[in-house]
């Protein structure tokens, strides 16, 4: 052996030599402390510091009270270990703030009489998750409209003879399920926040919510009076409503709202109702959807979307609503029947009565696809409208039609093939400018007593073109309306 191989060798030992060092130094004394042996560990209650409600000690419940199975008196979190079947008025009352109640998958039920509350809420704060409510009057309940900020989450109220679940304002309730409950499905108070929840297959409204609410990612579906019903100053976010209402008796609308509501890329189709959408006063609709909406024999009104005077409309796809009853007004796509709206590049399409109806003043249509309506594109029968920039094809009547009013302006809109005129005008006192109108049996039907740009005709090119030059001059006119 070389004296380099004895000094790697060497070099070898003292390291493991340290390392076995390190790790006696680490492992500490073998030597048992001083005193008597005593427990290290955690207890239960530390491991599991919740309280199974059905076994809880009566300094944390009351079971004797008359009307309450078991009664909540102090914050702290609890659970249930097994189904509760009630034999009184209310199954848990939730007095205590700040209380958590973990159902762990189990069931709250009545009989069948349904007259049971499942869980009432008094105090501030609570939690409730986990478990579904069953055969009961409400499965979840404010009791006395005192309480706030509890949250509700993954429950499920089904079989309730008043209403699946009502939690009090300012709550927050998360991935909950109301179904088959005789009247609504969920109903939330005032300042209420709503994610990810279904309610399907009430005989009332799947949704009813107080002023001041969100909604966000909510179906209704499959409700006897309409999806959703929704108080002013509320947020609807990829909210859909789905086939609610019955043909026998038809919901209101799919989607019903208040004043002051902002709804972004929300759905209303295939309801049985006599309108997808009615809007309140001072509303903003962003890429929503109403199609495939059926009204009932009875509705001389109804179609896609029904709003009010202030609102804006903007991106929206309105298509295929449709209604028994054959006139402009059954089955129309947009029916504005307030002062100030706004329509901005919506898609309008095929609904049985006309695309568009504005039956007020002071009202913008600009920009949109409105074409293979059964009646009219556009219908004007009020003051001081402006219709700009919109592409009105196919319409089984006029493209755009003034029928009353005055100072409506029709201008740089394209008007093809629709069945009887691109522009017809009614009414006097409207300005009709820059136009395009082709294969329109009568291009432009005008009244007298209206101001309208020049008329021109294109000639056709004699000859093929090819390059940069050919044509022929149409006209020096800014105001001119062109036929072709």
């Amino acid at each position: 052996m070389t004296n380099l191989d004895r000094r790697v060798l060497l070099g070898i030992a003292g390291i493991a030599g340290a390392a076995i060092a390190t790790q006696a130094t680490r492992a500490g004394s073998l030597n048992p402390p001083p005193g008597p042996v005593t427990p290290t560990g955690k207890t239960t209650a530390q491991i599991e510091p919740r309280i199974d409600l059905l076994n809880a000690p009566a300094s944390a419940n009351v079971t004797s009270d008359a009307n309450n199975q078991y009664i909540i008196n102090n914050p702290g979190s609890y659970y249930l270990s097994a189904n509760l079947t009630l034999t009184k008025s209310i199954g848990i009352n939730i007095v205590a703030a700040n209380v958590s109640l973990d159902l762990c998958g189990v069931q709250v039920a009545g009989t069948g009489t349904n007259t049971f509350t499942g869980i009432a809420v008094t105090g501030n704060g609570a939690w409730i998750g986990n478990g579904s409510l069953s055969t009961l009057a409400y499965g979840v309940r404010d009791y006395t409209n005192l309480a706030t900020g509890c949250t509700l989450s993954r429950l499920r109220a089904t079989q309730c003879s008043t209403i699946g679940l009502a939690p009090p304002s300012s709550s927050i309730m998360e991935s909950c399920v109301a179904e088959n409950n005789a009247g609504d499905g969920i109903a939330s108070a005032a300042y209420s926040v709503l994610n990810d929840c279904t309610a399907c297959s009430n005989t009332g409204a799947g949704f009813v919510t107080a002023m001041g609410s969100t909604l966000a990612r909510c179906t209704g579906s499959k409700n006897g009076n309409g999806g959703f019903k929704v108080s002013s100053d509320c947020t609807l976010t990829d909210c859909i409503a789905l086939a609610n209402g019955v043909s026998a008796l038809p919901a209101y609308a799919g989607i019903l709202v208040g004043s002051e509501c902002v709804l972004t890329r929300c759905v209303s189709s295939q309801n049985h109702a006599t309108y997808g959408f009615s809007i309140n006063y001072t509303c903003i609709l962003v890429d929503c959807v109403a199609a495939n909406n059926f009204g009932s024999a009875a509705d001389t009104f109804g179609g896609g979307m029904n709003v009010a005077g202030s609102c804006l409309i903007s991106g929206c796809t309105v298509v295929a609503n449709q209604s028994p009853v054959s006139a402009s007004t059954a089955g129309a796509g947009i029916y504005c029947n307030a002062p100030g709206t706004r329509i901005e590049n919506c898609a309008i399409n095929d609904n049985a009565g006309s695309g568009i109806i504005i039956s007020s003043g002071e009202c913008v249509v600009k920009a949109c696809e409105v074409n293979g309506n059964h009646f009219d594109g556009v219908l004007v029968q009020g003051n001081s409208n402006t219709l700009t920039e919109n592409r009105c094809v196919t319409n089984l009547a006029n493209g755009i039609h003034v029928k009353s009013g005055s100072h409506t302006v029709v201008e740089r809109n394209h008007l093809l093939d629709n069945t009887v005129s691109g522009v017809q005008i009614d009414s006097t006192v409207c300005f009709v400018y820059g136009n395009l109108a082709r294969s329109n049996p009568t291009n432009y039907s005008v009244v007298a007593g209206n101001r309208v740009g020049q008329i021109v005709v294109i000639a056709t090119n004699a000859s093929p073109i090819s390059g940069n030059s050919g044509g022929s001059v149409v006209t020096t006119d800014p105001y001119c309306n062109i036929a072709f």
